[in-house]
């Protein structure tokens, strides 16, 4: 499993997770990764959004074959500023 913490990014971070269905099948067969890619992985699962308060989120990318977490990061905002929604 890949573990990435991202504090503070410079830019934004993204998330691509693809896991429609098709009649092809998952592929053996892959372009070369550029190099600001983190992971790629072709097993079917989900993904869960965590956010502990307004300064931190965790993404976990969970398969669905066992429920194992595959692959997960972090994205922390130090110092941001918290505006209060009042609905």
């Amino acid at each position: 499993m890949t573990a990435k913490r991202y504090t503070n990014p410079a830019a934004p971070v993204h998330a691509v997770i693809g896991m429609a269905g098709d009649v092809e099948g998952l592929t053996d067969r892959w372009f070369p990764a550029p190099d600001w890619r983190a992971v790629k992985d072709a097993r079917l699962g989900l993904a869960t959004l965590a956010f502990k308060n307004a300064t931190y989120m965790k993404i976990e990318y969970v398969l669905s074959e066992d429920g194992t977490v595959a692959d997960s990061f972090e994205i922390i905002k130090q110092g941001a500023r918290v505006i209060e929604t009042i609905v």
